[in-house]
């Protein structure tokens, strides 16, 4: 993907989308930056692999929504794309385990992970006093 402003001045070129969008995001910072010949500039065109050049005004980029670490897989059961896997107390598949926020959601943003822990930390608080008051349960 090559990310083409509209003077044609300067190009940005990466093969894979997590890398186009940080090209992307590099190319715009430095079109905005009053120091930069291309200060004011706008997005012409999004060139393809192929070299197809495609007029656009704006790029969005689909990144993949995959777990960043394997930590869950090693202590609870997780999806395809590695995230654990909880009912809707947060319970994993391991006893005395919770997951909150994007360890279990993938597209939850901050407030949701707050809310997940709003609602999760009550269980929490119950299954201590439960191995507190009976520790072989």
């Amino acid at each position: 993907v090559s990310v083409e402003p509209r003077s044609g001045d300067a190009t940005c070129t990466s093969a894979r989308a997590s890398a186009a969008t940080r090209c992307a995001t590099r190319a715009s910072s430095s079109w905005a930056s009053p120091s930069n010949s291309l200060a004011n500039q706008r997005l012409a065109a999004v060139h393809t692999e192929t070299g197809r050049r495609l007029e656009a005004d704006a790029v969005f980029i689909s990144t993949p929504l995959r777990a960043r670490s394997h930590l869950a897989a090693t202590l609870c059961d997780v999806t395809t794309d590695g995230f654990a896997v909880t009912d809707i107390n947060g319970s994993t598949s391991r006893r005395g385990l919770w997951a909150i926020g994007n360890a279990r959601d993938p597209i939850g943003h901050l407030a949701h992970a707050v809310a997940d822990g709003a609602r999760v930390g009550p269980w929490v608080n119950d299954y201590l006093i439960d191995i507190t008051l009976d520790p072989t349960s």
